[in-house]
């Protein structure tokens, strides 16, 4: 991904679309490392802040400090081998001319993907496009049996929810989703599916129109591609993301 923000680097881009319309979650690292290419803040900045309960807060607190729970962009991004050692330190390739961002979303966009949404929202226009979001502010830890021989005899494990998320502006207001600024969802028209990129597809014809690189399609066409649809029975297509046990979710390191 980093290597992508070097091409757009060079290219000098002002405008960028981030489709997150599939992206149900994952970790706060990742969330981090990908805002920080997107919005040209240093590790100074903050990008927000973890709220736990009173008893973690009061802990915590004392054993590291007030700021232990602020999250901040990032400069480097560090490679790690699997017992934790850092490989290998890289330099974030960081975007300079952005003022907005378009943001493709759905239901199923979720946790670490509104975390991006909500990090970047103090700091630049962050324009959403689609259908509203999941609306999930939280994140879990996963607890599980890690004796490898116990684990024959153990395989449960648990997900409590035990953080909230702000961001710089102490804003975490989406528990019921993000509503998007334009509206736009893949089963309004024919063909519905087309490949991510195409120009053609739905949801990215309506950000690059919004942008104002394209041109709104004629009422009559409008019309056309209406009756078409209304011939067609829609199913809800399924996420592989939903067969996991962690779902949508963000994960403490």
């Amino acid at each position: 991904m980093n290597q992508v923000f070097g091409k757009f680097q060079e290219k000098g881009i002002n405008e960028l679309i981030l489709d997150l319309r599939y992206n149900s979650g994952g970790a706060i690292t990742t969330s981090i490392a990908l805002s920080s290419m997107i919005a040209n803040q240093t590790s100074s900045d903050l990008f927000g802040k973890e709220e736990f309960n009173a008893l973690i807060d009061s802990y915590f607190r004392e054993a590291e400090g007030a700021n232990y729970n602020k999250l901040f962009f990032q400069d480097r991004i560090e490679k790690y081998d699997m017992d934790g050692t850092v490989l290998e330190r890289v330099a974030i390739n960081k975007l300079t001319g952005l003022n907005r961002i378009h943001v493709l979303t759905s239901n199923r966009t979720a946790s670490a993907s509104e975390l991006v949404i909500n990090g970047l929202q103090p700091y630049m226009n962050v324009v959403l496009i689609g259908t509203t979001t999941y609306g999930k502010n939280v994140g879990s830890v996963t607890l599980y049996e890690e004796d490898p021989q116990k684990q024959k005899n153990n395989t449960w494990g648990i997900q409590p929810i035990v953080v909230k998320f702000t961001n710089a502006t102490h804003s975490s207001d989406y528990g019921n989703g993000f509503v998007p600024d334009v509206e736009a969802g893949e089963y309004q028209e024919l063909p519905l599916f087309l490949p991510l990129g195409d120009t053609e597809e739905v949801m990215l014809r309506t950000a690059l129109i919004h942008i104002g690189v394209r041109a709104e399609r004629s009422q009559q066409n409008n019309n056309l591609r209406a009756e078409k649809t209304a011939t067609v029975s829609f199913r809800p297509v399924i996420s592989t993301i939903d067969l996991t046990p962690a779902r949508r979710n963000v994960f403490l390191d």
